[in-house]
Formats: C-alpha cells, sequence, structure tokens
C-alpha cells in the first residue's frame, strides 16, 4: 500500500510539473507582449499599437513580438531613430525582439511594404546583451 502511495504521488507531482511549464510559459510570452506593447507604443503611437493584430514567436533570446497591420506613420510618434529620415513613411507591420534575461527590447523595427512582415527570421540574430537601436527593414517576401 505505501508503495502505490509513493507511485501516485510521485505520478501526480509529474502531472504537476508537466502541466506547470506550458502555464509559466504563457505567463513569460503574456509578459514580452505587454513590454513590446508599452515600449513600442512609445515608439511608433499607440493608436498603431492598439488597433494591431499581436502575433508572438519564440526566438533562443526570448520572443519577437510582431504587431501586424500597424499601419504606423511617421509624425504619429517619435519612432525609433532613422526610420522617417526619408520623409512620411507608413510601417505596415513592427516588431520587438523581446530578451527574456533582463526583459528587454534587443531590437525592433518595421516593415514599410504593402505585403506582410517575413516573420521566420526576426530577432533570430540578436545576441543577448547587445542592444540594436537603430530601425531595421526586412525583406519583403518573394511572390
Amino acid at each position: 500500500m505505501r508503495r502505490t502511495t509513493w507511485i501516485g504521488g510521485g505520478l501526480l507531482a509529474l502531472l504537476l510539473l508537466l502541466g506547470w511549464r506550458p502555464l509559466q510559459a504563457q505567463g513569460e510570452e503574456q509578459r514580452a507582449v505587454e513590454l513590446a506593447r508599452e515600449q513600442m507604443g512609445v515608439k511608433v503611437g499607440a493608436e498603431a499599437i492598439a488597433r494591431s493584430h499581436v502575433e508572438v514567436r519564440p526566438v533562443p533570446a526570448g520572443w519577437a513580438v510582431i504587431f501586424r497591420e500597424a499601419y504606423a506613420r511617421c509624425g504619429e510618434a517619435p519612432f525609433w531613430p532613422g526610420a522617417c529620415r526619408f520623409g512620411p513613411a507608413v510601417f505596415r507591420d513592427v516588431y520587438a525582439c523581446v530578451e527574456r534575461e533582463g526583459w528587454r527590447i534587443r531590437r525592433s523595427g518595421g516593415c514599410q511594404s504593402p505585403y506582410a512582415l517575413a516573420a521566420e527570421e526576426l530577432c533570430l540574430d540578436v545576441p543577448l546583451g547587445v542592444a540594436t537601436v537603430a530601425p531595421t527593414t526586412a525583406p519583403v517576401p518573394a511572390e
């Protein structure tokens, strides 16, 4: 009887542990989205972030948080350095690379193309501890 109790307790502990991991990951992902919303709202405008659809992708250092169809316009917010140097621009999609360690945005950027931002390689090359402040323009997917 004692052996069955130990086995049952062990199985229960294992199930709780396995169930805890996804919940913890969801909590961290939500924290990344909230951080990205807050900081990107300041950079590109709260209205652009509010009207967008959020997509989150895990990357080795944390998450790529993509704001689809934000249509952020130069002049609506301060933007990041150099983003609007060539005059009025509209960024259909904008993104932020949120680092898990330290909870910082290591890179942010956008896409002026009328096509959706290709997200497969966003934030994959962002090294830990090295901030990239200049905007990046992701490549436009081939038709």
